[in-house]
């Protein structure tokens, strides 16, 4: 049972069980989203989304 909430919580409970191989890819997209959500500079847009189409994808 999962006592916490959150998807940073969430992705390491995965990672700990072995749902998912791995965990740091999974933290480093969260950063990313949680980036972009609050940018406005296009140097990052594009970093991310060159990590989204290279790297998580």
């Amino acid at each position: 049972m999962l006592d916490e909430f959150g998807l940073r919580s969430v992705i390491r409970t995965a990672y700990q069980y072995q749902n998912i191989d791995n965990g740091s890819k999974f933290m480093d997209m969260l950063k990313d989203r949680n980036l972009i959500t609050h940018t406005y500079k296009e140097d990052v847009a594009k970093d991310i989304y060159i990590n989204i189409k290279d790297e998580y994808i």
